[in-house]
């Protein structure tokens, strides 16, 4: 679409000491994202290694 802004995170709060809740360029915040799912999520080569590893202990097979 055309003169459409790309969504942005704008400030992030605690919540408790389990999640985050986004404030978002578009003016909303709902939602909390636990720092367990964002781990779970993260594509960065640290948090790659750990899902890998922790597959072959489980036995599951993740395809990413």
């Amino acid at each position: 679409m055309f003169g459409v802004k790309p969504l942005k995170p704008e400030r992030a709060e605690l919540v408790g000491r389990y999640a985050v809740q986004i404030h978002w360029s578009d003016r909303h915040s709902t939602g909390i994202y636990s720092f367990d799912y964002l781990r779970q999520i993260c594509p960065c080569p640290e948090c790659a290694a750990r899902h890998q590893d922790a597959a072959g202990r489980s036995g599951d097979v993740r395809i990413t």
